[in-house]
């Protein structure tokens, strides 16, 4: 189990890598900008 919790954030990575490969870098650029709003106006 602890070997699982240790690996999820490496999965993680992979999937986000993953799908950053697939989507367009139009929305990308989208939820770049959304993030970086949200995180400013907190």
């Amino acid at each position: 189990w602890e070997q699982t919790v240790a690996a999820l954030p490496f999965a993680i990575k992979r999937i986000l890598a993953f799908a950053f490969k697939i989507i367009p870098i139009s929305p990308r650029k989208c939820v770049y900008f959304s993030i970086h709003l949200g995180n400013s106006f907190n």
